[in-house]
């Protein structure tokens, strides 16, 4: 669970450049729509401190799997941005690849 303010965000950290293209987000389950994140911006870089934005958008108020596709970029590092969350932001698992 994130703390009540937004933005907030959660960053990967892969442990050395990979080449990725998609982001799968399992929304928390059994809460019904408590925690869904709504509205998100996605980014990448190779260093934890500068990010280049990738995606943004919405997802729709289920708790299916989403799953980001985006061109293929070369990053040690994720980030993905929560601006808004129904409730408090909270995720059950997350991951990327390709």
């Amino acid at each position: 669970k994130f703390p009540a303010t937004l933005p907030q965000s959660v960053v990967i950290d892969l442990g050395e450049e990979k080449s990725i293209s998609k982001l799968y987000y399992l929304p928390a389950q059994l809460v019904g729509y408590d925690g869904l994140i709504t509205k998100y911006v996605l980014s990448a870089g190779t260093n934890g401190k500068d990010f280049t934005k990738l995606r943004d958008g919405r997802w729709k108020k289920n708790a299916d799997m989403k799953v980001l596709a985006f061109d293929e970029v070369s990053a040690r590092y994720v980030k993905l941005e929560i601006t808004d969350a129904i409730g408090r932001a909270m995720v059950s698992e997350i991951g990327v690849g390709n």
